[in-house]
């Protein structure tokens, strides 16, 4: 995935779980998510992202 497809409020899949994007931080290339399952907040790099047909912008 790229940064580029990566919006504020969208829901995203990772190894960590499915989690709603908070901030996009395009300067290093990562994003600050909320875990849908436990509201944990964890940043991650975009290339870390799994790109799922599941996981729609909100």
């Amino acid at each position: 995935m790229e940064i580029c497809q990566v919006k504020q409020g969208m829901l995203v899949e990772c190894a960590q779980g499915i989690g709603k994007v908070l901030v996009v931080d395009r300067a290093t290339n990562s994003v600050l998510i909320e875990e849908q399952s436990s509201q944990r907040q964890l940043a991650v790099e975009v290339s870390q992202l799994i790109d799922s047909s599941r996981c729609q912008p909100s």
